[in-house]
């Protein structure tokens, strides 16, 4: 089973000298022109992957700016919890807190 440093050492030795700044440039193509369009088209096979591929940047980010991941969700969340979130979506179909 994999870890995030077992992602973090496999992406560094794979991809040498990533930035922070570089994995969030790809995270946002692979969003915009992988995730997204898997999503539009209800490719659940490739949406799955694709889903995986961001968490896999994400899991490198944290990894390259030394980042405990599941403590900084846990206070994320602890934030979101406590947060008053709009109830009409925007123009985009998401919700945001107002608070």
């Amino acid at each position: 089973m994999e870890t995030w440093n077992s992602i973090g050492e496999w992406a560094e030795e794979t991809f040498p000298g990533g930035s922070p700044k570089s994995i969030v440039a790809h995270l946002c193509d692979e969003t915009n022109n992988e995730l997204r369009p898997a999503v539009e088209a209800n490719l659940k096979k490739q949406e799955r992957l694709e889903i995986a591929d961001c968490i896999i940047l994400l899991a490198l980010l944290a990894y390259v700016d030394g980042i405990d991941i599941w403590p900084a969700v846990e206070e994320k969340m602890s934030i979101n919890r406590s947060r008053k979130w709009s109830i009409e979506p925007t123009e985009k179909g998401f919700r945001k807190h107002i608070e």
